[in-house]
């Protein structure tokens, strides 16, 4: 063990990960070498902010180069606090991170899967055939019973096994891991964070959607297959990942992974039937009710049609789920400085083309001689690119979403003198005696609108302030309160969805929605409005305005970490903590709100209005049709809110005032103006929000983990992963291409995870060879029972070992 004296104390920052796992079959057993690193680095970053002066870890465990590598950071400046809080995967890679996230929520070891990988991994044992044939008699009888009914339920790899082992290695994921408990670690998911766990499957069977375009007349349907089972974890509250849940994640992890062709669909009844096969003393517990009621909501109303559903692999529909990470990113609470990071795990990218080509024309089709061949057609629409371009889709997304982030930031900062003297005009003007605006009291600036203390006073600038930004925007400001009214309308409808369990993508929650939003078209304050008519229908209901309000201040509270002359990190923490306070209060009052609402005026929109009949209607009819019930409704969800929101802004100003109290004008000022000047800010960013889909006001940063990302040790006989042969089930085949490709997996984890925290130093480098020496000796070190992979031991050892 290591020690230290980690100095003063600079705060903390973190490195907050969302996860992302590709398809990839049996390349399944080189992500899991990547997602294992992953865990480590979290353990090693709990036990630096737990005990920063000694290194708890061993060296032939890659934790001690991590807790290295963050002593380092610490060193240049803030800690770094790393966390994994976002996993989405798919197909093989939903395996991985159902695993990872049930041993981050429970401080549980991963080791059973990579044993699941390794020993039941084999062809051999997955074939649906006896297993006391040779192999090739297996394949042989596989096949021939195959192609004797290619039409019936037949598959040649066993799901009940594999439903078994999958359950099995989850729930030893309960159990702590006791190399955590020598190094006295504990809470993988720290005290304030969640974990959300995204698994997507394909539901063979569709659920109906009816689609309304916003054109008038009947509406048009069709069915949706995509689903996903979500998983959630709080420290300290509800979880999704305690033992009474090992099923249904054993579950996700079966439907997401059952390759069509390869393994049976996977239905409900007969998942929980082939649990309690062969189970073991303990039993296994699966209760298809509340697994239903909890994961399947689109079937509540036929919860037996749920057991009897047929889902396959959720790579089927998208190989690349980052929809449902990003989406989750913008809900996820900071209380520090968050550096965010989006990972995906690519196991078999295209290649890189060569250097200097990247600005080059772009490539040649694959096949530039001649037509492409009826075989090569048929692989190239089935495989590569369905493989390939849901993901450059996702990419393309995301290089969108930061660049609207990036025009936030630009309107910010080209605004704000604009905006400040609009403020100090404000202030002025509604100041009670001669235009001169008194301090609060404290010891801070005492000059110009900084520190108005008067709620009143406040509220009757920021009224002001209301009028100036319609005077600024002009014509458009119609454009813009029409954007807020849909925008509240929105939370509304999806909130009362919720409160009768509509499931958000099922057509009675689009229709909710659709008629809603017809419903207040028909409104004056949305044909003809005024100021007074405006105020009026939104009051409490612009929930929207006042979330969007704190989100912008968050955005300027985290521009002052590490600028010069800022307040300390423990004083910019506290205001970052008491906004955050505002906005999880904010989400939760349309829930609350929604389920106080009277069920006589609910039940327009209750199961039992809502008939085939109403749900193919023309929503402007329907919702002129049901105005009075309709307007009842709004009413009665407004009411509700309005307990909720009186004077949240003003509470937030009060605190504000408290904490900033020695905080200089300068430090003080920008802040101020984005809370008293979002009337106006709102007029300028709100539509680049509402019409580009932007969740929220701060840039992710995308980084690849993959064979070709990780370069340092060199491949020097044949492919480096084994895997990507017959449609990457290779490695199923052979015990040793599964050790080959589960050793290059931590090998590249740590290179590349080490390379992720280097960026973080204030001036990045490349990664030092001693660090990471260390942290590959230490998987070679660790992983002594890979026992058909000595040459390539042997081989990455002498590199390792001629590192300068």
């Amino acid at each position: 063990m290591n020690e230290r004296h980690n100095g003063a104390d600079r705060g903390v920052r973190e490195l907050r990960i969302a996860l992302v796992c590709y398809g990839g079959v049996s390349l399944a057993v080189y992500m899991h070498g990547l997602t294992k690193e992953l865990r480590k680095l979290v353990v090693a970053s709990r036990a630096f902010e737990q005990a920063p002066d000694t290194n708890p870890f061993t060296t032939d465990q890659s934790e001690y180069a991590y807790f290295e590598q963050l002593a380092v950071l610490a060193e240049d400046g803030p800690s770094v606090r790393v966390v994994i809080d976002i996993i989405s995967g798919t197909s093989a890679g939903g395996i991985n991170g159902v695993c990872l996230a049930k041993a981050l929520a429970n401080d549980g070891s991963d080791d059973a899967l990579r044993d699941l990988w390794l020993s039941r991994g084999d062809i051999g044992g997955l074939l649906n055939a006896p297993r006391g044939l040779p192999l090739w008699a297996r394949i042989g009888a596989v096949v021939g019973r195959v192609a004797m009914r290619p039409a019936g339920r037949f598959t040649p790899l066993r799901g009940d096994d594999m439903a078994r082992w999958l359950h099995d290695a989850i729930s030893t994921m309960d159990r702590p891991d006791k190399a955590m408990t020598a190094a006295s670690v504990s809470g993988l998911v720290p005290a304030g964070n969640r974990l959300h766990l995204y698994v997507t499957t394909t539901d063979l069977t569709g659920v109906e959607r009816v689609v309304d375009f916003g054109t008038g007349g009947a509406a048009h349907h069709d069915r949706s297959y995509h689903h996903a089972l979500v998983f959630r974890h709080d420290r300290g509250g509800d979880s999704d990942f305690g033992p009474g849940s090992t099923a249904a994640l054993a579950l996700a992890a079966r439907c997401t992974s059952s390759f069509p062709g390869a393994f049976p669909p996977v239905r409900l009844k007969e998942f929980a039937e082939d649990l309690q096969v062969k189970a073991p003393p303990a039993g296994r517990a699966c209760d298809l009710d509340a697994i239903v009621r909890r994961f399947f909501p689109q079937y509540l109303t036929a919860p037996e049609q749920a057991w009897s559903t047929a889902f396959v692999d959720g790579g089927v529909l998208d190989n690349a789920p980052f929809d449902h990470a990003v989406a989750a990113i913008s809900r996820q609470r900071a209380e520090t400085e968050v550096i965010r990071h989006l990972v995906y795990i690519e196991p078999d990218p295209p290649p890189t083309p060569p250097a200097g080509t990247a600005d080059a024309e772009p490539s040649a089709p694959l096949d530039p001689v001649g037509a492409p061949g009826w075989l090569s057609t048929l692989w190239r629409v089935r495989t590569t690119i369905p493989w390939h371009q849901p993901l450059l889709n996702q990419l393309l997304a995301l290089r969108d979403l930061n660049a609207r982030i990036r025009d936030v930031d630009a309107v910010a900062d080209h605004q704000m003198a604009t905006v400040e003297r609009l403020v100090e005009e404000a202030m002025r003007q509604v100041a009670p005696t001669n235009g001169t605006v008194p301090p609060a009291p404290g010891n801070g600036p005492t000059a110009s609108m900084t520190r108005v203390a008067d709620r009143e006073w406040l509220k009757e600038a920021v009224a002001v302030l209301h009028g100036k930004a319609r005077e600024a925007t002009g014509l458009a400001y119609g454009t813009y309160a029409r954007l807020k009214i849909e925008d509240a309308i929105t939370i509304l409808a999806d909130r009362m969805a919720a409160a009768f369990a509509y499931p958000p993508d099922s057509s009675q929650a689009a229709f909710v929605h659709t008629v809603l939003i017809a419903w207040a078209k028909q409104q004056p304050a949305y044909r003809e409005f005024t100021d007074q008519a405006l105020q009026d229908f939104l009051g409490s209901l612009d929930l929207g305005y006042r979330e969007r309000r704190m989100r912008f201040i968050v955005q300027g509270v985290n521009r002052l970490y590490g600028m010069a002359g800022s307040p300390s990190r423990h004083e910019i923490d506290r205001v970052k903590r008491a906004v955050w306070d505002i906005i999880d209060g904010l989400g939760a009052m349309p829930a609350s709100a929604a389920g106080k609402v009277p069920s006589d005026i609910a039940a327009v929109i209750a199961p039992r209005s809502l008939s085939d009949a109403a749900l193919h209607a023309d929503p402007a009819d329907w919702a002129a049709e049901h105005g009075r019930e309709l307007s009842a409704l709004v009413h009665a969800y407004r009411g509700e809110l309005s307990a909720f929101t009186q004077d949240s802004g003003a509470a937030l100003w009060e605190r504000f005032l408290k904490y900033t109290e020695t905080w200089t004008a300068e430090q003080w000022t920008p802040l101020a103006t984005r809370y008293a000047g979002f009337p106006v800010w709102d007029t300028l960013i709100f539509p680049i929000v509402a019409l580009s889909g932007v969740p929220q006001f701060s840039p992710v940063q995308v980084r690849r983990f993959s064979p070709l990302d990780a370069t340092r040790l060199a491949v020097t006989s044949g492919e480096k992963l084994k895997g990507t042969g017959l449609s990457h089930f290779a490695a199923f085949f052979h015990q040793e291409w599964r050790e080959n490709d589960y050793l290059w997996g931590r090998l590249d984890g740590v290179q590349l995870i080490l390379g992720m925290l280097n960026e973080l130093r204030p001036e990045p480098a490349e990664v030092g060879s001693t660090v990471l020496k260390r942290a590959f000796e230490a998987v070679l070190d660790s992983e002594t029972a890979l026992r058909k992979v000595e040459a390539l031991r042997r081989d990455v050892g002498e590199q390792v070992a001629a590192m300068q």
